[in-house]
């Protein structure tokens, strides 16, 4: 892919530079997936980044009814910070379960205010993709008898917390309810109006299958309306480089998929660890959202949960 941006259509070096980033970054989740403490400390690493996020919070530009960030901010959109907010969900409620005393309180805690924060943001695909991977998570959990009554605890103390910001809670609501509203009031409803891009980066892959565009949006000449990303990844790769390096990341996620059906239901130690459960459940959950947004391939936790996927035996964490 970087041969292809660099001789092919691009010729920059922030192309090169942002290629040599993410290899890196790949490459010290490859080398560190082993130690014990790595996973977990990662992850705390970018809950902190996206606390340090909530600090300058503000209304969207995109749209003033939803909550962003300043487009100085590396997550910028309405939508990759509910995104942001759906991994801070997760891997808190997780960290809780497994957690006691003040650090489970800690971690609740910051689970509400992502959670606050992500009905904020009006975001839909992350809120519904984060329910799906949260039962999901649960579902395969209570499998384990030890972790019943500790989910069970965190759930009643959500549900709490709940009752006293539910005032937050509920002005998110009202939000997604308008939202919907608007989309019936143009007449023209439907989930989400990235359907119609999806159709269209479908239409320019067709005309140029082989190589692709080159561009990372639909271009006007092959779109009836002003230039988008087709908002799914797959897509979006093979509307830049083409079918090949587009079917490499499809076999790529197909692996990591079945690594991560295996490390929950075949391997037989697994069933002792309550970690295949959470790589089942995130992997289907980064699955999902990366057939709904762009870049998600490249987001930090999609690269540290795909790496421990693809690298991990029977879990003896």
């Amino acid at each position: 892919m970087a041969i292809i941006d660099f001789l092919g259509y691009r010729g920059d070096m922030e192309t090169i530079k942002s290629y040599l980033f993410w290899t890196l970054m790949f490459a010290v989740c490859l080398v560190l997936h082993e130690d014990p403490g790595f996973f977990d400390r990662a992850k705390n690493v970018l809950a902190i980044y996206l606390l340090c996020h909530f600090f300058f919070l503000q209304a969207s530009p995109v749209d003033e009814n939803r909550l962003g960030l300043s487009e100085k901010m590396s997550i910028s959109n309405p939508n990759d910070l509910g995104y942001w907010c759906a991994f801070g969900v997760f891997m808190s409620l997780i960290a809780s379960i497994r957690s006691s005393g003040l650090k489970r309180v800690l971690y609740s805690s910051f689970a509400l205010i992502a959670l606050i924060v992500l009905f904020r943001t009006v975001s839909r695909s992350a809120l519904i993709f984060l329910a799906f991977s949260v039962a999901t998570y649960l579902f395969l959990s209570i499998r384990e008898r030890g972790r019943f009554y500790s989910i069970l605890f965190v759930l009643i103390l959500l549900a709490v917390s709940g009752l006293a910001f539910k005032h937050f809670l509920s002005e998110g609501m009202q939000a997604y309810r308008h939202r919907m509203e608007y989309e019936e009031d143009k007449g023209n409803y439907s989930f989400s109006g990235r359907t119609y891009y999806l159709q269209e980066g479908i239409r320019a892959v067709i005309a140029s299958p082989w190589y692709g565009t080159g561009e990372d949006e639909i271009s006007p000449r092959e779109a009836s309306k002003p230039s988008a990303a087709p908002h799914n990844v797959f897509v979006a790769v093979a509307l830049h480089y083409g079918i090949w390096p587009t079917l490499f990341l499809a076999i790529l996620w197909l692996i990591t998929l079945v690594r991560a059906i295996s490390l929950t239901f075949w391997a037989a130690e697994s069933r002792r660890h309550d970690q295949s459960n959470e790589l089942f459940a995130f992997t289907l959950f980064l699955f999902l959202m990366s057939n709904v947004s762009n870049k998600m391939m490249l987001a930090p936790f999609c690269v540290l949960y795909m790496t421990k996927v693809l690298t991990a035996g029977s879990i003896r964490e």
